[in-house]
């Protein structure tokens, strides 16, 4: 098959690691923002797409919230690039804070004990760990994704008014 083709294994392969990492690097980041918002997608589509990203980063499953949120966001009809955005509502610094609210309030809402200080990594213990995160992981996940769908519909009407109006 030639490598031309409109879904041959190597463009699809390109298009993914294009928006995973644009071809200038972090330095076309703000350049590829602007065409995200200065496109005719709907303010709603792309606060949809960062809501899905931000549910998605208060998971456990590290290393699979962009394919998470962009499952969701196809699903939800919210922006695909948006929800990759929207992923870095989980971040280094914000992670131990998200883990922490996770872990306790799904040990709450299952009604049992978990000391997150005493948590060790070991393969006995991550049933223990993951369930409760995942069910905490989800409640806090709803919270993190309204804050964020308010904070970016507002955000990018406002932007794409002000674009409009220049």
């Amino acid at each position: 098959m030639p490598e031309n083709t409109a879904k041959s294994p190597a463009r699809v392969f390109r298009s993914l690691r294009r928006l995973a990492w644009p071809r200038g690097g972090l330095r076309g980041f703000p350049a590829m923002l602007d065409r995200a918002l200065r496109r005719k997608t709907a303010p709603h589509s792309i606060a949809l797409g960062m809501a899905a990203g931000a549910f998605a980063s208060a998971l456990p499953f590290l290393g699979l919230h962009m394919a998470i949120a962009a499952l969701l966001a196809w699903a939800i009809g919210g922006n695909l690039v948006a929800a990759v955005i929207g992923t870095w509502v989980g971040n280094p610094f914000s992670f131990p804070f998200i883990w922490f609210a996770a872990f306790e309030s799904g040990h709450y809402l299952l009604g049992t004990q978990g000391d997150f200080a005493a948590l060790t990594m070991s393969w006995s213990a991550l049933g223990e760990i993951l369930w409760p995160m995942t069910i905490g992981g989800s409640v806090v996940g709803l919270g993190l994704a309204g804050l964020t769908y308010a904070a970016t519909l507002w955000g990018v009407g406002a932007y794409q008014r002000g674009k409009a109006n220049a």
